[in-house]
C-alpha cells in the first residue's frame, strides 16, 4: 500500500508540474478557475536560478548523475531514488546527456517559487525547449521538475 501511495503522489506532481507548464506564461488558474498573473523573476532570482542551472548542465554533461540528482528538492529525492532518477532522465530527457548549450528565456514566480523557460541544443543540433520549476527552502533553491514542451 505504501509503494503504492508513494506512485500515486508522484503521478499527481507530475501532473502539477505539466499543468502549471501549459499555464505558466499566460498566467496561473486557480482552484477558483481565476487567471492569475505571474510575474517576472527579479535579475538577482534569476542569475541565481540559472547559475544552478548550468551546474546541473554541467552534471549532466559530465555524466554525474549523482551530483546532477544533488540539485533536485529534498521531496523530490524522497519520492524518486537515484536508479530511477538515471532511467528516468536516459529515456525521458536524454537531451540532459547530450546538450551542448543552454539558452534561457522566461524566469517567472509561481505559487510554489520560480518556473525558468530553457532553450537546450543538442550534439546533433537540435533544440528542444524545458520548463525547470525551482522551490526555495530555508534560502537554498532547489530543481522540483522539469518538463519538455512540444
Amino acid at each position: 500500500m505504501f509503494r503504492y501511495r508513494k506512485q500515486l503522489t508522484l503521478g499527481l506532481v507530475i501532473v502539477l508540474i505539466l499543468s502549471l507548464a501549459a499555464s505558466l506564461f499566460s498566467g496561473v488558474v486557480t482552484s477558483d478557475r481565476e487567471v492569475t498573473a505571474t510575474v517576472a523573476c527579479e535579475d538577482s532570482d534569476a542569475r541565481e536560478i540559472q547559475n544552478l542551472i548550468q551546474n546541473q548542465a554541467f552534471s549532466f554533461k559530465s555524466q554525474n548523475v549523482a551530483a546532477a540528482y544533488s540539485y533536485f528538492s529534498a521531496s523530490f529525492r524522497e519520492d524518486v531514488d537515484i536508479e530511477r532518477f538515471s532511467l528516468i532522465v536516459g529515456t525521458n530527457y536524454p537531451m540532459l546527456l547530450s546538450g551542448t548549450s543552454l539558452a534561457f528565456g522566461e524566469c517567472r514566480v509561481i505559487d510554489i517559487g520560480f518556473a525558468q523557460a530553457v532553450t537546450v541544443t543538442t550534439d546533433d543540433s537540435r533544440a528542444r525547449r524545458l520548463i525547470y520549476f525551482l522551490t526555495q527552502t530555508d534560502g537554498s533553491l532547489a530543481v522540483e521538475g522539469i518538463t519538455v514542451e512540444d
